[in-house]
């Protein structure tokens, strides 16, 4: 059985985006020790070649936020 967890950090900083995803994820890689059945990706450019990695994950984490000026939550 297929265990794999993928993390995805999502978000652009080439196009002025907050890109809030991507820095949860490189605080989470700096932080935590990462499992081996967990990958961890940058999903802020990499589009539909992030497919395969989906697919073959049993799981999938995105990181993204959104600023709307109301409370977090």
């Amino acid at each position: 059985m297929n265990r794999r967890t993928v993390v995805i950090g999502l978000g652009n900083p080439l196009l002025s985006d907050d890109a809030i995803g991507l820095a949860a994820l490189a605080q989470l890689a700096a932080r935590y020790v990462i499992a081996d059945e967990v990958e961890c990706y940058d999903g802020g450019t990499w589009g539909m070649t992030l497919l395969p990695a989906i697919e073959s994950a049993s799981r999938v984490l995105f990181l993204d936020a959104i600023d709307t000026g109301a409370a977090p939550g």
